[in-house]
């Protein structure tokens, strides 16, 4: 791979990476929901009723 595909690949994972960070300070739901997601697949707990406790006890 030459240094000029590089260096798209790069500058356009950059791009992801810049609008990803905006959307995660802009966005605290968009965060909290990806949170309650992986906390659920991991402890095998369905995500929604993770959020609804978070709700009742905030």
């Amino acid at each position: 791979m030459g240094w000029h595909k590089m260096r798209i690949l790069l500058l356009g994972l950059f791009f992801i990476m810049k609008q990803l960070l905006y959307l995660s300070l802009l966005s605290p739901c968009f965060s909290w929901a990806f949170c309650f997601d992986e906390a659920g697949r991991f402890y095998n707990v369905d995500p929604q009723l993770l959020k609804s406790i978070a709700t009742v006890e905030s």
